[in-house]
């Protein structure tokens, strides 16, 4: 079975040449709304297993300078 994770971005249109019944797993950062399913769309319609990991808000990172 052929299985492409990766990022929320355009990059993963290249699911729709997958052969069928791979699997897609899509990793989102920070907030997104509901309504945003493009590339499970294309998974669906591909006739891919689709799955989305959500790593939630991410604080911006603090740098400290005295170190």
């Amino acid at each position: 079975m052929d299985i492409v994770v990766g990022v929320h971005g355009a990059g993963l249109t290249w699911a729709a040449f997958m052969p069928t019944h791979g699997g897609l797993v899509e990793v989102f950062g920070g907030n997104r709304p509901k309504s945003n399913r493009h590339y499970h769309n294309i998974a669906s319609l591909a006739d891919l297993h689709y799955r989305e990991i959500s790593l939630g808000a991410m604080d911006p990172i603090q740098w400290n300078r005295d170190t």
